[in-house]
């Protein structure tokens, strides 16, 4: 609920360049990309988990998050908005 709040007032986030008349179109569409993009990928993390845990509990696995998990998640958590940071800041 919170994300869909902020993202229907792009005009209100932090941007790495000046907001102007000619780059304003452009910057507020990344800039409800990327919160479109962090809320979704927070909900499919807590349906991996959610699923993982009760896939745990009723097979009596011990590690069903796997050692892949946590290095997966900090990348692809950086790596997108990083991406987006730099197309923003290209923007004339």
């Amino acid at each position: 609920v919170g994300f869909k709040i902020l993202n229907n007032y792009p005009h209100q986030f932090n941007y790495l360049v000046i907001i102007t008349e000619e780059n304003a179109p452009r910057q507020y569409q990344l800039g409800t990309r990327i919160i479109r993009f962090t809320a979704f990928y927070i909900l499919l993390l807590f349906f991996y988990i959610s699923y993982a845990t009760i896939s745990t509990a009723k097979h009596n696995e011990t590690n069903a998050l796997g050692s892949w998990f946590l290095p997966v998640v900090m990348v692809s958590s950086i790596l997108f908005p990083v991406i987006i940071l730099i197309k923003m800041s290209s923007i004339k």
